[in-house]
């Protein structure tokens, strides 16, 4: 635990007081704690998913490299809807750099803390511009997946090629 993680970090040079440990908080104080950081580092093998939400919430960038698996995937899928593509990295090579080039240049942090600010209003979640997914056909801004609720094909599995299409049934 948080021995072993101090440890570490001595044996890289860093000194405990850069590391801070906290205990679980309600869910605005856990906001406001998270406004501490410079940069959140997501983990490769699997993503922050609500951290890294609540992380951007705060305004701090998340830089991460997106894996095969879905779980690997998640901060990416959260960058590109917060208009914050800058921080993906395409190799764990190009992570590191993306994460040191941030460490070194307070002014690109800043940008980029403002961007998260503003990208925040742009999720979906959040009651910004969001607002649901858009039609592929006519962009139309469509709400909660719900019965037949792409104006164009009535089918729940439109986006399936057809060949694995299941035979559309009619809710009772």
């Amino acid at each position: 635990g948080e021995q072993h993680v101090r440890r570490a970090a001595r044996a890289l040079g860093l000194t405990d007081d850069r590391l801070v440990f906290t205990d679980v908080a309600p869910k605005d104080e856990h906001i406001s704690r998270g406004r501490l950081a410079d940069i959140f580092l997501d983990t490769p093998m699997c993503n922050a998913h609500t951290t890294a939400c609540d992380i951007l919430w705060s305004g701090v960038p998340v830089v991460t490299v997106p894996g095969e698996k879905m779980a690997c995937r998640v901060a990416a899928s959260l960058l590109n809807a917060a208009g914050l593509r800058e921080c993906i990295a395409p190799s764990l090579a190009q992570y590191e750099e993306v994460a040191v080039s941030l460490a070194l240049d307070r002014p690109r942090r800043a940008a980029l803390r403002a961007g998260a600010l503003h990208g925040r209003a742009l999720l979906p979640h959040a009651g910004g511009g969001g607002g649901g997914a858009r039609c592929g056909r006519c962009g139309r801004r469509q709400g909660r997946p719900r019965w037949g609720a792409n104006p164009h094909d009535r089918r729940l599995d439109a986006g399936v090629h057809p060949a694995r299409r299941v035979p559309a049934r009619r809710p009772p």
